[in-house]
């Protein structure tokens, strides 16, 4: 589900001229899939667990926003403090937004 997107976003992107390295694409392409398994396998087994759709929503919704501020989509980490950019390098999902610039 992840792939289909991001193909069209770089076949988009190439067409307005970013230059596309194979390899790289090739990486970049896989650690997505990777933690959209890691990510729906954590779900599922969490909504095995939980048996409540609204206790698994609060879990999801919890750990959504820092995730996603420790990466730097959000908000770019170089305006962040030290200590916000310190931390970031313990989310794996930083490293994949990193490979991506």
């Amino acid at each position: 589900m992840l792939l289909v997107p991001a193909m069209l976003i770089l076949v988009i992107a190439a067409v307005f001229g970013f230059p596309i390295h194979p390899v790289g694409l090739v990486l970049l392409l896989i650690l997505p899939a990777l933690l959209t398994a890691v990510i729906s396998a954590t779900s599922n087994s969490l909504g095995m667990i939980l048996k409540n759709i609204g206790s698994l929503a609060a879990i999801v919704t919890g750990m959504q926003l820092p995730l996603t501020l420790l990466v730097g989509v959000l908000l770019p980490l170089s305006f962040g403090p030290k200590w916000l950019q310190h931390i970031a390098h313990f989310n794996p999902l930083f490293y994949d937004v990193e490979a991506a610039f």
